[in-house]
């Protein structure tokens, strides 16, 4: 799959998830600042869902793993925000379980780290973050 189908995707993604849905009329904004974003890196796997970006924030977070970096981009009503970190920082992976019904994933980076709490029956996020722990794990 090309480059440019695989960015298209990650946006087609976005644009389907509800509550909060993000207006249409930003898809063309959002997809330049992928593109941009993702810059020469090669995606390898990509993650949207919908979450709580702060108090009474709620948006989108997309994750993109590329061949170099790990992308996580924001987005809420307004404002469209990413943050990029290399795989080579990577430092520790941890997966926990919550209590039975949620999982939270976190990734630590040298000077960094994030988290993600989700439903122990979404596999895609178990998935997607499998990669790249199976990422770190090859490499460290």
């Amino acid at each position: 799959m090309s480059k440019e189908k695989q960015l298209s995707d990650i946006v087609e993604e976005i644009f389907k998830l509800e509550s909060p849905q993000i207006e249409e009329s930003r898809k063309e904004k959002i997809n330049k600042f992928i593109v941009s974003t993702v810059n020469g890196d090669e995606p390898i796997a990509h993650l949207a869902v919908n979450t709580s970006l702060g108090k009474d924030k709620d948006g989108v977070i997309a994750y993109i793993l590329t061949d170099k970096r790990l992308i996580k981009i924001e987005i809420d009503s307004k404002d469209v925000q990413s943050a990029s970190f290399k795989l080579s920082t990577i430092v520790s992976v941890r997966r926990k379980l919550i209590d039975a019904d949620r999982e939270q994933f976190d990734i630590y980076f040298q000077n960094d780290s994030f988290g993600l709490k989700y439903p122990t029956v979404d596999k895609r996020i178990t998935e997607f973050f499998q990669k790249i722990e199976q990422h770190y794990l090859d490499n460290s």
